[in-house]
């Protein structure tokens, strides 16, 4: 949870964390930065409730840790204004691939 989303951005950034700990550095980050359209909160998924008030919505290794990510991902969809777009980055140990194919990552996973 950094401050470079709201570079990204000309509008409101909001980042949602369940540690305290990270979420207070996300706020010493963007305040040394003086980047002023970020908010951050102390939160779990599960009991937020999103408006649909965002263009796109970015989650990163965040549902590896879900009892039930399927459920956690119609809830953060829910965030979305139509036409929205969700990001999504995690973690999949359920199986290895590589598109386009490449020869080192074939004999990378054959380790």
């Amino acid at each position: 949870m950094r401050a470079r989303a709201a570079d990204l951005t000309r509008g409101h950034a909001l980042g949602l964390d369940i540690d305290e700990t990270k979420v207070d550095l996300a706020r010493e980050e963007a305040d040394a930065r003086a980047i002023g359209n970020v908010e951050y909160r102390v939160g779990d998924i599960l009991d937020t409730d999103l408006a649909p008030a965002y263009d796109a919505i970015y989650v990163r290794f965040l549902l590896t840790h879900l009892a039930d990510p399927p459920a956690a991902v119609v809830r953060i969809a829910a965030g979305l204004r139509p036409g929205g777009v969700l990001i999504v980055e995690d973690i999949d140990f359920t199986g290895a691939f590589c598109h386009p194919p490449s020869p080192a990552y074939e004999r990378y996973a054959r380790v």
